[in-house]
């Protein structure tokens, strides 16, 4: 019988937490599915792991050797078979029934080509609440909680649980040049990316509350350096994704209103420094100025790449 839906995922060199996940994703139950994974070059135990199952249960994977998250998803799509494709990362804890809501709801919502369940986080032990509380983007970990009613919405979902129809696949791909590439600098947003351009071609989403992961928030996430290049990395990936009309007044191939913010953002992290601040205010500010700052990072890259290509500046 064919598979109902095709779990598809890229993963590197997370093997411990990669057999948490496909343990739960493997456990589902109430529709029939297959798993599709793309291993992007790990140098660890994942591709022993990934052996054994394929051997044991319906996951076919694939080795793509060249760096690039987006690049690993569109080398395996060729492998999804199913009506219905849902995308998930390897950090996250399937809820029970977490497949069986989304085929569900794609049944109830025929209108809708996009369905994005309700991604929650499971934070390490010893989180301190300001850290859980933040309202920091960067913080937010992928957390897609709109409440508990199933309805259609005018925005995308996050990565880590969100399911698309088949057959808008035939047509669209992942943008290789967004998202995890292999190095600690890369623009984010890869999904929301790929979400976008669909909705700007008319396809719509459907919010799913009852089709539940929890994103894995890891301890070494949570330290002060990895934080703020996870701000710089949310920043260069704002830009590329929400980059703004081309009418607003630009300088050195930015938006002036985004130098504006930038200075600000500087000033108030120098000033959190100079006066010894809170750890958690300083933090706060240091973040909030590298998200401005890779930003700026971005756009620039981006205006270099148009002028190359003849498009200006």
């Amino acid at each position: 019988m064919s598979p109902a839906v095709s779990v598809v995922l890229a993963t590197r060199d997370r093997a411990p937490i990669l057999s948490c996940t496909l343990d739960g994703i493997l456990a589902q139950t109430g529709v029939s599915f297959e798993v599709v994974v793309a291993d992007n070059g790990s140098s660890d135990g994942t591709s022993a792991l990934l052996r054994r199952l394929s051997v044991e249960r319906d996951l076919v994977y694939e080795t793509v050797p060249e760096p690039g998250k987006n690049r690993a998803l569109n080398a395996v799509l060729r492998h999804a078979h199913a009506p219905l494709v849902v995308f998930t990362d390897d950090d996250v804890l399937p809820q029970p029934h977490w497949l069986s809501e989304l085929a569900r709801a794609a049944d109830r919502w025929p209108q809708a080509d996009i369905f994005g369940g309700r991604t929650g986080l499971a934070w390490p032990p010893g989180t301190p609440d300001w850290l859980v509380e933040s309202p920091e983007p960067a913080l937010n970990f992928a957390r897609f909680d709109h409440g508990d009613e199933e309805r259609m919405i005018e925005w995308p979902p996050f990565g880590p649980n969100w399911a698309v129809r088949s057959s808008v696949l035939e047509t669209h791909r992942f943008e290789p040049g967004v998202g995890p590439d292999g190095t600690g600098g890369y623009a984010m947003g890869s999904e929301t990316e790929f979400m976008l351009r669909l909705m700007d071609r008319g396809h719509r989403v459907a919010y799913v509350p009852t089709a539940e992961v929890r994103h894995i928030v890891r301890p070494e996430q949570l330290r002060r350096e990895a934080l703020i290049a996870r701000s710089h990395r949310h920043g260069r990936g704002w830009a590329r994704v929400f980059e703004p009309s081309p009418d607003v007044p630009y300088l050195f191939g930015v938006p002036r209103w985004r130098w504006r913010e930038v200075a600000g953002a500087l000033a108030a992290h120098v000033g959190a420094e100079v006066r010894r601040a809170a750890y958690p205010i300083r933090l706060e500010a240091a973040m909030r100025f590298h998200r401005s700052r890779g930003s700026v990072v971005e756009y620039r890259r981006m205006a270099r790449v148009k002028h190359r290509s003849g498009g200006g500046v």
